[in-house]
């Protein structure tokens, strides 16, 4: 959503959060402009724009290769402490595995 309000000039209307956050509003042309107009924010904006790639195939590759159990400690493991903060649908739907397989799962780890 994001990406394409960036580079297509798509209008993001709506983000939901689950917990306080700061949003910023700009204009895509205005953006752009401050991103190219000097070398250290050109080297900024690449270096954004690798690690966001770097995300999003770790990601991918999660969802598509690691099974419910791996899946749930790789999230544990990258957002440490949020667990306790989200409830557990969300979770479980961030993962793309059923609430009922997020619970057994928790509940295995909780008696060991």
């Amino acid at each position: 959503m994001l990406g394409e309000a960036l580079f297509m000039e798509k209008r993001v209307e709506v983000f939901e959060t689950v917990e306080d956050v700061l949003g910023l509003s700009f204009r895509s042309d205005k953006l752009k402009a401050i991103l190219l107009s000097s070398p250290e924010t050109m080297r900024g904006y690449i270096a954004l724009l690798e690690q966001t790639i770097i995300f999003k195939m770790n990601r991918e590759y999660n969802f598509q290769c690691l099974n419910a159990t791996e899946k749930y400690l790789a999230f544990r493991k990258t957002y440490p402490g949020i667990e306790d903060r989200l409830p557990q649908n969300l979770i479980a739907s961030y993962l793309g595995i059923a609430r009922e397989s997020m619970s057994r799962i928790r509940k295995n780890f909780s008696e060991n």
